[in-house]
Order: structure tokens, then C-alpha cells, then sequence
């Protein structure tokens, strides 16, 4: 028909994201975050108990905006009984949504203290369909996931792993339904697809590509957790997770330890008679123990020591 490019994009939506909202207008969203008046959705990839980051740091954002004044809803997967034993930690099981939404909120309270008297009403936690691909270890949502907010909710929207959302997105197209669509980048696909048994370069390559389309057609910004994540269009390199307190604790108790011990040698207690250190090696890992974490390329630094 003749039809340039732009034209087509215009069709198919994707014009929004190269017509964002500006400046002065992000800086006006953001402070209607926080006051109230504006409505945050936050959707991701997957729920606690999976102690996976896509379930764990979205929580946490939802429930510190909602401590600040936000009104927040937060969109997780609900999953058959049959593929939560496939997931979930010690066995846990939840036979309905609100269950698990009650065991959600206990492990706010309780690891991150933040309960009702926090949060109030302002957090609010919905469910949609989905099921869990074996092969793939993800979570894939079935439906429209634009459908379960109302039409007083099209404020901002942040997608966790806005790529993995979109692979089989077939709804309105998010930058037309929220004013602010920002995505967080959380998972290295293209390193996983190389690593794979079934992938390599091409398959990496093929997924990378499939990711910028979907982080480039469906977000006015992406923010990547590091520059070790591939390059996206309009990214920017942001810690949007910030440290839990948790671990805070632990290195107060570690330099706590590393005073007494050095105290100790000050005054004069012998070599074999000091406080065991608190580590006995030059380093410390904490993350989860998983090949496709990049092992590999550890272990091939360590022996090129």
C-alpha cells in the first residue's frame, strides 16, 4: 500500500514509546505517586513462597511505595496446586489466591516489618492465571494481564522483566493504557539462552533481539539492575532494589566480630587462643547456587589466578 514505517508503528501502537511522557511531566507522576492521587500497578513474574528475585523485590517495592503514600497494586501468578509443589519451598501449598496472599503478607510483616499499620489499605494484591513451563523454568501468564486493572488505574506501571511479560502478550497495548510504562530489567536471557543445553550463540542472539523488541515496544524506560544485562533500547543503570535490612544485619554482626577479634590481638591474647574469624577465605557469596548464575565463568577466573 505504500504506507511508510511510521505509519504502521502508529497502527500497532508502538509510536507511543517514542512520544513518552517528558521531564516535568514524569517529575508531576511521580509526586502524584507519592501523595496518593496517582495509581502505581506493578506486575511480575512470579509469587512468594518462591524465594526468587522477581517475586521477592517486587513485593518489597510495592509495599515501600505503599508505606510512602503510594496506592499500589501488585499483579502476581496464581499457580495449579500440581506446579506450586514444583516451586515452593518445605512443601507449601495454597488451595485459593487469598491463602496465599495471607501468607504474603505474614512474611511482609514478619522479614520485612511491614504490616498493616504500614501499609494500611494502600497496598492492594491481585492474582492472574498462569502456568509454569518446565523446560523454560518460567512462569508464562495465560490472558490479557491488562485486564485486571480498572480504568481509574492507568497511572504508572512498572513491568518486572517487561521482556518476559511481553513474549506472549497479546492486550491492549500497555503504553496506551498508562500514562508512565516503566520496565525493570532483571534476568541476563541472552547469557541463559547461550548456556543452555538446547541454546548457543544463535539462540542467544535470536532471544536478545525478541527482548529489545519487547522492552523498546512496551516501555517509555527500561531500567537494568546492571551493565552486565545486555543493552536495551532507552535503558538506563539503576540499584532500584536497594539492600534489605537482613543483610545489613549480618555485616554489623561481622564487623562487630572483626572489632572483638581485633581488640583481642591488641592486647596481647595469642594467635591460637583469638576469636575464630568471622571468614576464613578472602571472599563471600550470597545468591543462589545455580550453573546458569555464571559459575562457569567464576571458575575460570579462579584458575586463572
Amino acid at each position: 500500500s505504500g504506507r511508510g514505517l511510521r505509519d504502521l508503528m502508529q497502527d500497532w501502537g508502538q509510536i507511543n514509546w517514542l512520544e513518552g511522557p517528558g521531564r516535568s511531566e514524569c517529575a508531576n507522576i511521580v509526586a502524584g505517586m507519592l501523595d496518593g492521587s496517582r495509581h502505581v500497578a506493578i506486575v511480575t513474574t512470579a509469587s512468594l513462597p518462591w524465594l526468587t528475585g522477581t517475586a521477592v523485590n517486587p513485593l518489597l517495592r510495592a509495599a515501600y511505595l505503599a508505606k510512602r503514600g503510594a496506592r499500589v497494586t501488585l499483579l502476581v501468578p496464581w499457580l495449579a496446586v500440581p506446579e506450586q509443589r514444583l516451586l515452593f519451598p518445605q512443601n507449601l501449598t495454597f488451595a485459593k489466591p487469598a491463602d496465599q496472599e495471607a501468607w504474603t503478607r505474614r512474611w511482609l510483616e514478619e522479614r520485612a516489618g511491614m504490616g498493616a499499620a504500614e501499609l494500611g489499605d494502600r497496598l492492594t494484591i491481585r492474582w492472574y492465571a498462569a502456568r509454569y513451563h518446565v523446560e523454560k523454568g518460567s512462569v508464562l501468564a495465560l490472558g490479557d494481564l491488562t485486564s485486571y486493572f480498572a480504568d481509574d488505574e492507568r497511572d504508572v506501571c512498572v513491568l518486572e522483566e517487561p521482556e518476559h511479560l511481553n513474549w506472549f502478550h497479546h492486550g491492549e497495548h500497555w503504553c496506551q493504557r498508562w500514562a508512565l510504562v516503566i520496565g525493570i530489567i532483571h534476568t541476563n536471557y541472552w547469557s541463559y539462552a547461550r548456556s543452555h543445553e538446547t541454546g548457543g550463540l544463535m539462540a542467544a542472539a535470536l532471544t536478545q533481539q525478541i527482548n529489545r523488541w519487547m522492552c523498546g515496544g512496551y516501555c517509555h524506560k527500561s531500567i537494568k539492575l546492571s551493565d552486565a544485562l545486555p543493552p536495551l533500547p532507552r535503558a538506563v543503570t539503576k540499584n532500584t532494589h536497594g539492600v534489605r535490612s537482613e543483610f545489613i544485619h549480618i555485616g554489623e554482626e561481622v564487623a562487630e566480630q572483626l572489632k572483638a577479634r581485633a581488640a583481642a590481638a591488641a592486647a596481647g591474647v595469642p594467635p591460637e587462643e583469638l576469636p575464630q574469624p568471622p571468614f576464613t577465605a578472602g571472599m563471600y557469596f550470597i545468591g543462589k547456587m545455580l550453573w546458569a548464575k555464571g559459575h562457569r565463568e567464576l571458575f575460570q577466573l579462579l584458575d586463572a589466578l
